[in-house]
């Protein structure tokens, strides 16, 4: 019996399940620091990649241009990271972004090249509206807070025009590819 013993404990150190040394600890910093960069995205006509990158560890927009291979960073938050972002077009990237961790959601929009940055609030983008690079469709809460209305937002000049009104407590649109608007719903959050 003890010489099926030894082998056993053989087969183990040489598979390396018996270690010498236990391996070393890592510190909880890395369980809770930003990944160097994450959300690698293409730009709708293809010529340029946007992504996340952590920057003084904060997450920010990076564009590269794949044409010249020139890397521009978009944004330069210090106090927040951005959450999210979206191509909205060729041209511009919306994004979201919360202020000092309360939770409360701000939408954004600028263009690849860093210029065109524009506040718009607590909106959410719905669709791209096809054939037209310019505009694109957002969804903000209605006047009652119960639901949300459909706006149409130029992305030039960042006027907003109403595009649907919320028949009822509709929370949530859905749209198809060419930005019309098939159906809406309202997100009930079950709680236990």
């Amino acid at each position: 019996m003890k010489p099926i013993l030894g082998l056993f404990a053989f087969v183990l150190s040489m598979v390396g399940l018996v270690a010498a040394e236990p391996p070393p600890l890592l510190p909880v910093e890395t369980f809770f620091k930003n990944p160097e960069f994450t959300n690698v995205s293409f730009s709708p006509d293809g010529k340029s990649i946007a992504l996340l990158q952590s920057i003084d560890n904060r997450m920010n927009i990076v564009v590269l241009d794949l044409e010249t291979m020139e890397k521009r960073q978009l944004t330069r938050y210090k106090r927040q990271n951005i959450a999210f972002y979206e191509w909205v077009g060729s041209d511009h990237l919306a994004f979201w972004a919360d202020y000092d961790g309360n939770e409360s959601f701000s939408m954004f929009v600028i263009k690849r090249d860093g210029t065109g940055y524009k506040d718009l609030g607590g909106g959410r983008f719905l669709s791209r509206l096809e054939g037209q690079a310019d505009h694109i469709l957002v969804e903000w809460a209605d006047a009652k807070r119960t639901g949300t209305n459909v706006y149409r937002l130029n992305l030039r000049t960042g006027r907003t025009s109403s595009h649907l009104v919320n028949p009822g407590s509709v929370t949530e649109w859905i749209t198809d590819r060419r930005g019309v608007v098939r159906a809406g719903g309202n997100l009930v959050c079950a709680r236990h």
